[in-house]
């Protein structure tokens, strides 16, 4: 292996030897000669046929190979390194052991130009130390002869980095309330300080540089991350705080540690502050200039990591901030004129909320930067339950930060279309303990990027046992108070990546699961054998150092040396592709905490030994290719003069980029929902979610009979419904009904579009729900408003309809019992205050226009259905009769085969029983081809803290726990094969307060089961529920109504999904599904589950289908969606237009993007629109059933249901994908009666089809 090694450096050094380019002056007025140019300096200009392609190539060592498959963690004695980040007890600025100053940073680099990595270690109160690496894990000490000790200064974060661009690396270190420094490398590993005359001698609680150069004027701007200073001897007796003109100010002596936050009224708090940020412009001349203000870099935060990426990929670097407390996380966007817009609002759902370390890498192999920030969120129950005092309910309620944050990992997938999923819970990811560094690169050299996470802390400053109070911090610092409690060291992680966004726990595998307090990591193939290495940094013992003798997959490494662009190439990007795919890089090696990686791409390529193309883009704008490398290799690429450089063409960039299938337009009629506040946790603190935000709905239809669908949309408690009717030109405006401002107090749910009466004319039914009501009140009675014909809709008559006052769910309209007209089926959901106790869903018969509740005679299993979320009429059997499926919460997708007008429970011979879930919307349409109707169903998705299946579901109790006769709820989930409570002591305890009694710890607790905490009978005489699986999916009908249930791609299960259609969006023949998602009403501590922005799946005609990028369909639906329904304007428009309702939100709404062709001609994939003339009763052909037959493709099978989805209600028209030949093509229709017809297909763009009779 050292033969090796060596040998390495003598092919560089033969390589130098033949260098024929001039050196540089450094700035330390010594000559740069041929011993101070780095290896990867003198290889890009070696005399071979490479150079003349732009690159030089020198092969790796072998692999290492260690006692197991692995990391092998080097002792002090084997390395050199005996570095040891110490707690002084007796330092005089000792309070900083409570913040991230706790322990020095690590960075990796060449400092001596021997083509060896180096490290730099900084030592908060102690010295720094530079280790020189003389052979493979071999260092020496040098620190005394390199004068980079640092002095006194208390040592943060460190970045090497060639500041004056002179080839070789310098080195700047942070430090706390003192000057940073600024050491100047004379090329040779000799080192002097020089702050101060480059205008970076800053004093504040500076914690970790990053270099970028953000202008891409060739030289390395630098961002300084600040935290917070905290003040000697706590917080003064006297407030810091007085009062001028009736407003409270802070003293001004006091300004730089406390700020005032308001909270309405007169009520304000005095709080910590953090330090603003500086963002630094390199002015090319040995100085630099703070350009903070001037570029938008301006807010204040307790920062622990500072990020740079193109998460764009526009060429341009951005920043990402994260920041520890309630302090917002910022996404800095590079606008590319000097300036930068925080767009973290519009681009990430929400954010940890004790923002520590990030890094960023392609996650999921679609060449796009995602990210993963860390927090402190436990591993296990026990670490949950006691530490969860800082975010109860009360707590997360004063949290004003935007975007919202939720005290777990974020992982921010990159969708391409400026705004993120977030798929921490979905990837396995979200919690890794009180986590330090994350660092995301090829471990194991397969292709993917895994995970590696520093953990522990020098105290339990979070334990739910041992608050501390605003009086307690009065004369004493936050470590006065922790000091004597013991350390808590934390087990370090690691995760592999199996792709799919699924991530395994390696940790003990590959031996990184060292107990310790860790804190800075950073990673380098420091024995240059293709595979990273690590260096993590650990408080109170030394620095773990670790060879990767993993030795797996062939591996690339690609340093890089700019012209134009900085000489280290920071902020460029390196692709390669081979023959099993692409893979993408960025140049930023400050990532994770207090950390500094090599700054060298590494690619590992599994079993492909041969690279097809790599390309550099680096920050001048030129682009660099090379093909056909082979593996194994450090190569290294040297930017060429400009006149041979390939500029990237931007606007031919953008001209290749395909247009997005929809464009987002206004909200039609400038409708918007608008929720009443309600605290729905007064009645039943315990509530899992909200029940009060469960709108809107949307239902269209033709109402006005013109031509066009218009369409209701549904009020919250408080707001009046709106209709919004069609102009014919894809606007629409909103015409005022007194009767829906009437009903204003009513919460609408599903809402259909009928003709009750049989004249001609569609009338509506609004169900009422929510909770916001006593239950049974006026408040929750459905509606039937009664079309005349002319544009008006009236209230019908009291007799007209049972006037139901359950809180109910959605509506679906059919004939049932085909009578000739139609009738309804009407959800229920809840009790309120009563949850999960449910009230009876009906079904209304039609009796001559008159609807009639015939539950108890035709289908009296609907009484006892369960908690209904979605209802539809549906054929599933194929027997001519529509059947009624259900989606219900706690419960199975119910169905109820319809024996000839009779509904008949059929669920378990369906194989749907055990199936439970949380489900939400159905929907239905042939999705394999085989003409029977298969079903998209919806859940909750896998994103979330809740996990589910059938060894281990997730399980609701409802009953008396404590003998006093009122019933409360109990969520349990298990850790293993024992079940345990969701909800801690604190939120337990206020509704059950022998809990108290019994259990006077939130340790006690911590460590019982659900069967210690509660009596055996309380837990069998309560009412018990449980879901076996939460995604999404569809369910596969083998033609007789029973069914096979496969899960959505994972990326649709990110959120919670609830509207969802069925149609055809990409003209290719086969069903497509566009689902909505979101959910930001959980339970405070179970936090968001908004990682989502709807979904376009394509399908594959097998019942399989593929996720369209977001950046592709040109679909981004933020917010809490529910309701999503297509429809159409104008008479000869093929093309659908989608509705989205969201939650407290503006109607969003997607048009069809027009598509230029290669001569400018507009295209787009051609549809066939089919209308149904039904039967009197029944004019819009409810329940029909539609085969397009074609020799040249597929049958596509649709059928036509009034109420699908979620709270939804489509537009009467059906949509099939054009076939490839129209001359043979024929439709069949099988009519509600039982009727069967066909139709040729006409070269009308809408095809209108007529019952038999007509």
């Amino acid at each position: 292996m050292r033969d090796e090694y060596v040998g390495l450096l003598i092919s560089m050094a033969t390589l130098f030897a033949i260098l024929s380019i001039a050196g540089c002056s450094s700035n330390d007025s010594e000559p740069t000669t041929a011993e101070s140019l780095t290896s990867y300096e003198r290889s890009t200009s070696r005399s071979s046929p490479n150079t003349d392609r732009g690159y030089a190539g020198v092969n790796l060592a072998s692999p290492s190979v260690g006692e197991s498959e692995g990391f092998t963690l080097l002792s002090p004695a084997d390395t050199g390194v005996s570095f040891i980040n110490e707690v002084d007890a007796g330092h005089p600025l000792k309070r900083l052991y409570h913040s991230g100053f706790v322990c020095g940073g690590v960075s990796i680099g060449d400092v001596d130009g021997d083509g060896t990595p180096d490290l730099f270690l900084t030592s908060g109160p102690g010295q720094n130390r530079l280790y020189r690496q003389s052979g493979p894990f071999r260092f020496e000490d040098i620190t005394e002869e390199s004068r980079v000790s640092g002095g006194d200064s208390w040592g943060a974060g460190a970045a090497m980095a060639d500041i004056d661009n002179d080839g070789d690396l310098d080195i700047y270190v942070c430090n706390y309330d003192s000057p940073n420094q600024l050491f100047l490398n004379n090329g040779r590993g000799r080192f002097r300080e020089a702050a101060d005359e480059y205008g970076l001698g800053i004093v504040d609680a500076s914690m970790t540089p990053a270099f970028c150069d953000y202008d891409r004027d060739g030289d390395l701007d630098l961002y300084v991350l600040t935290n917070r200073l905290y003040r000697q001897g706590g917080r003064p007796s006297r407030p810091p705080y007085s009062v001028r003109d009736g407003h409270p100010y802070v003293l001004p002596e006091y300004q730089k540690y406390y700020v005032l936050k308001h909270h309405g009224g007169s009520k304000y708090s005095i709080d910590n502050t953090g330090r603003p940020d500086r963002l630094l412009r390199n002015n090319g001349d040995g100085t630099f200039t703070d350009v903070s203000v001037k570029t938008g870099v301006t807010e204040a935060g307790h920062g622990l990591s500072i990020t740079w990426w193109d998460y764009n990929h526009d060429g341009w670097p951005d920043a990402y901030v994260g920041n520890d407390f309630n302090d917002p996380d910022h996404l800095y966007r590079n606008n590319g004129d000097g300036t930068f817009t925080d767009v973290a609002v519009s681009a990430i759902p929400h954010s940890s909320w004790f923002s520590m370390g990030a890094d960023f890498a392609d996650l999921n192999d679609d060449c796009r930067f995602d990210l993963l920030v860390a927090d402190m969120s436990a591993t296990s129950h026990y670490g949950r339950m006691t530490t969860m005092l800082v975010m109860n309910a009360d707590k997360i309620s004063r949290i004003t930060a935007r975007p919202p944050q939720v005290m777990k990992n974020a992982l921010y997938i990159n969708s391409g279309a400026e705004r993120f999923y977030e798929a921490a819970e979905l990837a396995g990811l979200a919690d890794s303990d009180w986590t330090w560094a994350i660092k995301l690169a090829d471990f194991d050299n397969d292709g993917r990027n895994d995970a590696y996470f520093s953990n522990g802390t020098v105290r339990e400053f979070t334990h739910a046992d041992h608050p501390m109070d605003a009086q307690q911090m009065i004369g004493r610092t936050e470590w006065d108070h922790y000091e004597g409690s013991p350390p808590k060291p934390q087990k370090n992680l690691a995760f592999r990546n199996l792709g799919d966004l699924r991530f395994e726990n390696v940790s003990q595998a590959w031996g990184l699961d060292k107990l310790a307090m860790s804190y800075a990591a950073a990673y380098s193939d420091l024995d240059r054998d293709g595979d990273l290495d690590l260096v993590v940094a650990n408080l109170d013992e030394p620095v773990s150092v670790y060879r990767n003798d993993l030795s797996e997959g062939a591996r690339l490494l690609v340093a890089l040396r700019g012209e134009r662009s900085n000489r280290q190439g920071i902020g460029a990007t390196v692709s390669i592709e081979t023959a099993a795919g692409r893979q993408i890089r960025m140049i930023s090696p400050q990532t994770g905490f207090l950390s500094g990686n090599e700054a060298v791409a590494h690619f590992g390529l599994g079993t492909e030994k041969r690279v097809e193309r790599l390309v550099v883009d680096w920050p001048s704008g030129h682009r660099q290719e090379v093909r056909g490398i082979q593996a194994n290799q450090l190569v290294t690429m040297q930017e060429p003069p400009a006149e041979e450089s390939d500029a990237i063409d931007e606007v031919s960039e953008a001209g290749n980029r395909r247009t997005t299938w929809f464009r987002a337009i206004g909200a039609p009629g400038g409708i918007e929902h608008e929720e009443t506040p309600f605290d729905d946790f007064a009645a039943q603190p315990l509530l899992p979610r909200r029940l009060s935000q469960l709108g809107p709905s949307i239902a269209v239809a033709d109402y006005d009979n013109d031509g066009d669908d218009d369409f209701y949309f549904g009020g919250a408690a408080g707001q009046a419904g709106q209709l919004a009717v069609n102009d014919g030109r894809r606007r629409f405006r909103v015409v005022s009904i007194t009767a829906f401002e009437a009903d204003a107090a009513c919460e609408d749910m599903g809402a259909v579009w009928f003709d009750v009466e049989g004249d001609g004319d569609l009338d509506l039914y609004v169900s009422s729900g929510g909770i916001e009501s006593q239950a049974g009140g006026e408040a929750y009675a459905d509606r039937l408003y009664l079309n005349d014909g002319s544009g008006g809709l009236t209230p019908a008559l009291a007799n007209a309809h049972p006037g139901l006052r359950d809180s109910g769910s959605g509506v679906a309209a059919a004939d049932f019992d085909r009578d000739g007209d139609v009738d309804l089926v009407v959800g229920a959901r809840v009790i309120p205050g009563e949850y999960p106790r449910a009230a009876a869903t009906r079904l209304l018969e039609n009796r001559n226009g008159r609807l009639v509740d015939a539950t108890q005679h035709v289908a009296p299993e609907l009484l006892s259905a369960g908690l209904v979320t979605s209802v539809i009429w549906s054929d599933a059997d194929g027997d001519g009769w529509v059947d009624l499926l259900l989606t219900t919460e706690w419960g199975p997708i119910r169905l109820l085969k319809n024996s000839q007008g009779r509904l008949v429970e059929s669920t378990d011979a369906a194989g749907l029983a055990r199936l439970t879930g949380w489900w939400n919307g159905i929907a239905a349409r042939d999705l394999d081809g085989d003409e029977d109707i298969d079903y998209v169903v919806t859940n909750w998705g896998l994103n979330s803290r809740y996990k589910a299946t059938e060894r281990r579901p997730a399980v609701l109790y409802y009953g008396d726990f404590d003998g006093l006769g009122d019933k409360q709820l109990l969520e349990a989930e298990y850790e293993g094969d024992t079940l345990v409570p969701v909800r801690n002591m604190s939120s337990a305890s206020r509704v059950m307060p022998h809990l108290r009694m019994m259990y006077d710890s939130h340790d006690q607790f911590a460590t019982s089961s659900l069967e210690e905490l509660y009596t055996a009978d309380a837990l069998a005489d309560a009412q018990k529920l449980t879901a076996t699986t939460l995604a999404s999916g569809v369910l596969i009908n083998d033609g007789s109504g029973a069914f096979e249930f496969r899960p959505f791609p994972r990326i649709a299960q990110v959120a919670p999904s609830f509207g969802v259609v069925v149609s055809e969006f990409n003209g290719d023949g086969t069903a497509d599904v566009y689902l909505v998602q979101n959910f930001a009403g959980a339970a405070a501590e179970s936090g968001r589950m908004d990682g989502g922005m709807s979904t376009m799946l394509t399908g594959r005609g097998d019942a399989t289908f593929a996720a369209v990028s977001p950046s592709e369909s040109g679909l981004v639906a933020p917010g809490d969606a529910t309701a999503v329904v297509q429809c159409f304007s104008g008479k000869q428009s093929q093309a659908p237009l989608l509705l989205v309702g969201v939650n407290d939100g503006q109607l969003q709404a997607f048009d069809w993007a027009e598509e230029k062709g290669p001569a400018g001609e507009t295209s787009r994939p051609y549809f066939v629109r089919v209308k149904l003339d039904g039967p009197g009763g029944n004019p819009l052909g409810y329940g029909a059933r539609v085969t397009l037959r074609s020799a040249s493709g597929p049958p596509q099978t649709a059928e036509l249901c009034a109420g699908s989805g979620y709270l939804s209600q489509n537009s009467s028209a059906l949509v099939f994908g054009t076939p490839h030949s129209s001359e043979d093509a024929e439709l069949e229709v099988w009519w509600p009666d039982g009727a069967r017809s066909s139709h040729a297909l006409s070269p009308s763009p809408i095809q209108t089809l007529h019952y038999p009779e007509q």
